[in-house]
């Protein structure tokens, strides 16, 4: 016993604690955010982070030749490094105008911690007496995230079977022509534009009908939320089965980012000779797909040494509570060429991500079918950067919220046009393109919230319009008008377009439109299709 207890003292002697505290930075960004993301994305950044932090270490210790202070000396460097973003939170909670100073915030932070080393680095304090104390506390908050980390997967319910791998009995076609599958998030109808932000949409419609689309004037989504709509939209159904098995066990949503993972569109179409084309968004469960033949993933991205590297979206999270989104926005180059640099700003990776996928998916058309393209497409979805010309918005812009959603709204469809109408020119056989949102605007997102409520299942049929009504548009080529149902809802968007194209004899289902309470009760359904179809128009009440 006393060989374990010296043993386990010359071990607390040994400080690994500037490790342990970058760690913890991490963990506590991965534990807050647990319920979306999976355990596998720690790995990396917990490598990277060690590694970088040992190096600044060695570093400090070239400096101080003392082991205690130049491990004190790294620690400093990672509170400022890592601290700084939650310290701007704290100061924007009590100032909310203070959050506009964020590089005078870091500089008072870089002041302090420079302030701090001097006296560590000259000090004649013996500094290796706190070592174990530092290394105690910094193990024991690493090890309380990971035993949240560990509890919250074990306790996680799991769904019984595979059902996204459900086969369609596919019949034999002369043809199989290209599908793609666009996804403009948070797009509304046109209803909702023209009654709530005061603009008609209908010249942006008529240029899809020109270009042989059937446009659904006031579609709505079955789902007030991407996760969920896409999950049902891509599995072809109702996540009843979900809701059956998770209500009121979890508020986690990795069991829906799954389904959308792998889902039964993609798995049935490649079952019967398609190729799958992702194109990732910044939006973690839809930014890869380990069903996709062809990826194009890297609109969120690190360069190092003039090379460009994908990002996930966790990695984008530890940026943006870090001194990163002040120190990576500009890069570090010499000439032309950069030695580090990231998008690591809200509105420059939304506007980075836009532009990549626009560019990657006219590479797309060329490439042999047939095959399913997959594109989200987070606009025009806030963050709001662009004005109607494409111009990059000014922050100081003192224009009202639902000006400017409608400017980016401008901008996305001028660009969405321009890319119909390279994969019409340019396709070998005519296309299938499936042009539908997955959600309408938040109310709030430039108009008044009716209600006032804060659970969905009290929402007036006002903001049940507003949250539920999507743009859906479907160019679906060899179909007579006759052919095409006058209403198509989101759940039944693959299962039409197997019945026509690939010989199936599959249902349709009837429409819905389901909300749940709030994010802590993700699978308790709440049916209010009644009150979404029965909006009145402009003084509904509820």
């Amino acid at each position: 016993m006393s060989k374990l207890r010296a043993a386990l003292g010359r071990l607390l002697r040994v400080p690994f604690f500037p490790v342990l505290f970058g760690w913890w930075f991490l963990l506590v960004t991965f534990t807050a955010n647990i319920n979306q993301l999976e355990a596998r994305v720690l790995v990396v950044p917990l490598l990277v982070v060690g590694l970088v932090i040992a190096l600044f270490w060695g570093l400090a210790w070239l400096l101080t030749r003392g082991t205690a202070r130049s491990a004190i000396l790294a620690t400093l460097g990672v509170f400022a490094f890592f601290g700084y973003g939650h310290l701007l939170r704290v100061v924007s909670w009590v100032s909310p105008a203070a959050s506009s100073k964020g590089s005078v915030i870091a500089s008072i932070v870089l002041l302090v911690c420079l302030l701090l080393a001097g006296l560590v680095a000259f000090g004649r304090r013996n500094w290796a007496k706190g070592v174990p104390h530092l290394n105690f506390v910094a193990g024991v908050l690493v090890l309380m995230n990971l035993v949240a980390i560990g509890g919250s997967y074990i306790n996680q319910p799991r769904i019984s079977g595979d059902r996204a791998a459900e086969e369609v009995a596919v019949g034999e076609t002369a043809e199989k022509p290209d599908i793609y599958y666009i996804v403009p998030d948070r797009y509304a109808s046109n209803t909702t534009w023209q009654e709530f932000f005061n603009y008609d949409n209908t010249g942006f419609e008529q240029s899809l009908e020109e270009r042989g689309f059937k446009v659904y004037d006031d579609a709505h989504s079955n789902y007030p939320y991407t996760t969920q709509s896409l999950a049902s939209t891509l599995n072809m159904r109702y996540l009843e089965p979900e809701a059956k098995e998770l209500q009121g066990q979890t508020e986690e949503l990795l069991p829906l980012y799954n389904l959308i993972g792998e889902n039964a569109a993609v798995k049935n179409l490649k079952a019967v000779g398609y190729r799958y084309v992702h194109i990732g968004s910044w939006w973690w469960p839809t930014s890869h797909s380990a069903l996709a033949d062809v990826s194009f993933n890297k609109a969120i991205a690190f360069t190092l040494f003039n090379q460009r590297f994908a990002a996930a979206e966790y990695t984008q999270l530890i940026l943006r509570n870090s001194m990163g989104q002040i120190l990576l926005r500009r890069g570090i180059s010499v000439g032309n060429f950069t030695v580090l640099a990231a998008n690591v700003v809200d509105s420059d990776v939304h506007a980075n991500a836009f532009t990549y996928q626009l560019d990657s998916l006219q590479k797309t058309v060329t490439m042999p079918g047939p095959k399913i393209v997959f594109v989200h497409l987070l606009m025009p979805h806030p963050p709001f950067v662009f004005n109607a010309d494409g111009s990059r918005l000014k922050p100081d812009s003192d224009a009202s919220k639902a000006q400017l959603y409608v400017e980016q709204l401008k901008f996305t469809n001028r660009k969405l046009v321009e890319m119909i109408d390279q994969i019409q020119a340019r396709s070998k056989t005519k296309p299938v393109i499936l042009l539908q949102a997955d959600e309408g605007p938040y109310p709030g997102e430039g108009i008044p919230q009716a209600s006032g409520a804060d659970k969905m299942q009290d929402y007036t049929p006002a903001d049940l319009q507003t949250k539920f009504g999507i743009l859906r548009a479907l160019s679906l080529p060899h179909l007579e008008p006759a052919d095409i149902p006058e209403e198509l809802s989101s759940v039944n968007l693959f299962r039409f377009v197997f019945n026509k194209y690939l010989g199936t004899n599959l249902e349709l289902l009837p429409e819905k439109q389901l909300v749940f309470p709030n994010a802590s009760d993700p699978y308790n359904f709440i049916d209010r299709t009644d009150a979404v179809k029965g909006y009145g128009g402009p003084g509904e009440g509820g």
